[in-house]
Parts: structure tokens; sequence; C-alpha cells
């Protein structure tokens, strides 16, 4: 959900601010660009859930989740949680 909203602000800002900066419309900045921010927007949302997963993983392997699960390791870039 929170990814979503990351998205169409992506999108939209982008718009507005190509509106502005070449001084033409809204719905023409938005028939003009919104495709290749919609590619950039998603492109971005990839970057930051991996950058996300790395911190998410490196926080499990520094706490002692040990005595929670059995043991937990990495088996070709996968959590694996006994």
């Amino acid at each position: 959900m929170v990814a979503f909203i990351v998205l169409l602000g992506i999108i939209f800002g982008g718009v507005k601010l190509l509106a502005v900066a070449n001084n033409i419309s809204d719905s023409e900045a938005m028939d003009k660009y919104s495709g290749k921010l919609f590619v950039v927007g998603i492109i971005v949302l990839c970057v930051l859930l991996v950058i996300m997963m790395m911190v998410l993983i490196k926080i499990l392997l520094i706490i002692n989740i040990d005595s929670i699960y059995s043991s937990i390791y990495i088996d070709r870039g996968m959590i694996v949680i006994f």
C-alpha cells in the first residue's frame, strides 16, 4: 500500500514538476511524461525494496534470533528459518 502511494507520488509529482519546468499544462505533461515516470517509479521502488530487504537481513543477523528459532541462515539469497 505504501509502495503504491509512493509510486503515485513519483508519477504525479514528477509530472507537475516537468509541467512547470517546460511551461506546459498538467494534462500535456501527463500525456507526454507519465509513461516514462511510471518506469522510473518502478525502478526506484525496486531499488528501495532491495535496500530495505538488505537492511532487514542485516538486522535479523545482528540480533540474536537463535533464541526464538532453532536456526537462521541465508541459502541462495533466501532467508531460511527453522
